[in-house]
C-alpha cells in the first residue's frame, strides 16, 4: 500500500498494512478539502462521504488499530475544511497536532472510514468543547523543511471531547525516545491522502516498518521517519500518532507534525520524510493539561 496514512486533503499524519504516500503540511489551509470534492462526495446531513476511490491498503473493520486513532473534521471561517487524525489521552481528551486544532471548530469522526457506504453518519460524530494549543507552538508553514528540523515547533493539542470516547476506543500509553530501539513494529496510521496527487474521501490507512527506519533529533524533539520508499504519511496524517509495539503492545512515540520535502513538491509524501513530535519529550506539559481539562 503505498502511503496511504493518515490526512487526505487536509493536515498531515499516516495510515495502512503495505505501503502508502502522504503528504504533510503544517499549514491548515494546504490541508483543506477541495470544494469540488465535497460537492460532489460531501453528504452533509449525515456528516459522511457517499462515494469515491482509495488505493492502496486500509485499516479494515477487523483489524484492532482501527480502534486506536479518530478523524478531525475542522472548520474555518472561509468556510474550508480540512482532515487530521489523533489518539486518545482518556475518555474525553484527545491528543493532535497544533496546526491540527487551530480552527473555528473541530469534529471528530469515530470511525475507520468516512463513507457513508462503510456506515459513517452523524451518531458517530463527536464535537470538541475546547482545545489547548502548547503555548510555544511554532506554525513552520511557508519555512524551509530542513531548515525547521533545527528547532522545536511544539506542534502539539490537547482537544476535550462534548462527551466519552465510544468504549471500543482504546487509549494508549506515551513511548519514550529510547524506547524505540527495542520496539519490534513502528506503525504510521492515519486518515491522510494515499499520495501527494490524490484526492479522495479519507479512510483510514496504516504501514507498518521497523525501528531501523526512525531516527531521534534530541536538540528539536523531532522523531523522523524515513518513508523514501515510497511509504508512509501524507496530508491528512497530521496529528496521528507514530506507535510503536513493544513486548505485545502498542504505544504512542509521537504526533505528524510536517513533511520534509527532498525532492519534488509532486512527489512529496513518496520521496521525502515525516517529522513527528516525540512525546516523551513533551510529558510535563502534556500531563498537566491533561489533568486542566479532566
Amino acid at each position: 500500500m503505498k502511503l496511504q496514512l493518515l490526512l487526505f486533503a487536509f493536515l498531515v499524519c499516516l495510515a495502512s498494512c503495505g505501503s502508502r504516500n502522504q503528504q504533510h503540511d503544517a499549514d491548515s489551509q494546504n490541508n483543506q478539502v477541495e470544494p469540488d470534492l465535497i460537492e460532489k462526495y460531501f453528504d452533509a446531513q449525515n456528516g459522511c462521504f457517499r462515494n469515491g476511490i482509495v488505493g492502496g491498503s486500509q485499516v479494515t473493520p477487523n483489524n484492532p488499530k482501527k480502534n486506536y486513532v479518530a478523524l478531525l473534521m475542522a472548520t474555518y471561517s472561509n468556510g474550508g475544511r480540512s482532515v487530521c487524525t489523533g489518539v486518545l489521552l482518556s475518555r474525553r481528551v484527545l491528543l493532535t497536532a497544533a496546526h491540527c486544532a487551530d480552527a473555528d471548530s473541530l469534529e471528530i469522526y469515530f470511525h475507520h472510514s468516512s463513507y457513508c457506504s462503510q456506515g459513517m453518519n452523524r451518531n458517530l460524530i463527536y464535537k470538541a468543547e475546547r482545545s489547548v494549543l502548547h503555548p510555544l507552538w511554532v506554525n513552520v508553514q511557508g519555512q524551509n523543511s530542513k531548515e525547521a528540523l533545527q528547532q522545536a515547533n511544539n506542534d502539539l493539542a490537547l482537544v476535550k471531547l462534548e462527551k466519552e470516547a465510544p468504549s471500543q476506543y482504546q487509549i494508549l500509553g506515551i513511548a519514550k525516545p529510547q524506547e524505540i530501539a527495542a520496539a519490534t513494529e513502528v506503525v504510521q496510521i492515519g486518515y491522510g491522502r494515499t499520495g501527494t496527487r490524490s484526492s479522495a474521501p479519507p479512510v483510514l490507512n496504516e504501514v507498518i516498518k521497523t525501528a531501523q527506519q526512525v531516527k531521534y533529533f534530541d536538540h528539536s524533539h523531532y522523531l523522523i521517519m524515513d518513508q523514501k520508499n515510497s511509504h508512509g504519511g501524507c496530508s491528512g496524517d497530521s496529528g496521528g500518532p507514530l506507535l510503536i509495539k513493544s513486548k505485545g503492545s502498542y504505544r504512542t512515540a509521537g504526533v505528524a507534525s510536517f513533511l520534509v520535502n527532498y525532492k519534488s513538491d509532486e512527489t512529496a509524501c513518496e520521496s521525502g520524510e515525516l517529522a513527528y513530535v516525540s512525546l516523551g519529550d513533551y510529558l510535563p506539559w502534556i500531563n498537566e493539561t491533561l489533568n486542566q481539562l479532566k
